[in-house]
């Protein structure tokens, strides 16, 4: 697994967790771009 891929998968992992406290409707996609913005 290259460095990015694990970055990726770690964002993913984060923004699901601290996402769906806040809105739990929301996608894992729309949760990485909300984290990186």
């Amino acid at each position: 697994m290259s460095k990015e891929q694990l970055v990726t998968r770690m964002l993913c992992s984060i923004s699901r967790i601290s996402l769906n406290e806040v809105n739990p409707e929301m996608d894992n996609k729309n949760g990485l771009i909300y984290l990186i913005r």
